[in-house]
């Protein structure tokens, strides 16, 4: 996504990607589509689900419930690839040109960014605090896990929409679900139409 490159679509590491996608089919039950990702942490509160492939915030359904990580359920980075896909929500200040909103917006920024703000939200939330000088001993066995990845730069991937336009993401996404609904289709074959969707969008 980041370069473009439509020739890395169909190399064996691709291809062998795309196999692995294929054969989690045989782990999901029939009612998976447009399940939302709360419902599906329902399912493995309740026991009738065995995991699920999804982010770090789905947390907060289980610490809603009682659970405790590293007890009840625990957590797998990148398939047990450890590797850490990054993304991120923000706050927008706008331009105002007032000096009393300028003020309140500063100390919204503060107040969000303030190590306590940080540690008491994402151990609510079961994201990861923005800030790397926070002491993070407190937090749950899951973040712990996160957080020792993200000290090895290497092992950090930028999320697809900072690399893509959603335009391209919305197409390889068509991609996907139409891969993901077909039993005859091959991944060469979900190559070849990925790949297409790729040089459609090389720089």
């Amino acid at each position: 996504m980041r370069d473009k490159d439509a020739s890395a679509v169909k190399s064996p590491e691709f291809l062998a990607a795309a196999s692995t996608f294929s054969k989690l089919r045989d782990y999901v039950d029939p009612g998976s589509p447009n399940r939302s990702f709360n419902e599906a942490a329902a399912m493995i509160i309740k026991g009738t689900a065995g995991m699920h492939i999804m982010g770090d915030w789905e947390k907060g359904e289980f610490n809603l419930a009682g659970l405790t990580a590293g007890k009840e359920y625990g957590c797998v980075l990148g398939m047990g690839d450890q590797t850490f896909l990054s993304d991120s929500n923000v706050f927008v200040m706008p331009v105002t040109n007032k000096p009393e909103l300028d003020k309140t917006q500063d100390v919204l920024a503060k107040l969000l960014l303030s190590k306590d703000v940080q540690l008491a939200f994402n151990a609510k939330k079961g994201s990861l605090p923005v800030r790397t000088d926070v002491d993070v001993s407190s937090l749950d066995a899951c973040a712990q896990i996160g957080m020792s990845v993200l000290k090895d730069p290497k092992k950090q991937l930028p999320g697809p929409d900072w690399l893509a336009t959603p335009d391209m993401l919305n197409s390889l996404q068509d991609v996907n679900v139409e891969y993901w609904a077909s039993k005859t289709m091959t991944p060469e074959q979900f190559a070849e139409k990925y790949a297409a969707v790729v040089a459609n969008f090389e720089k």
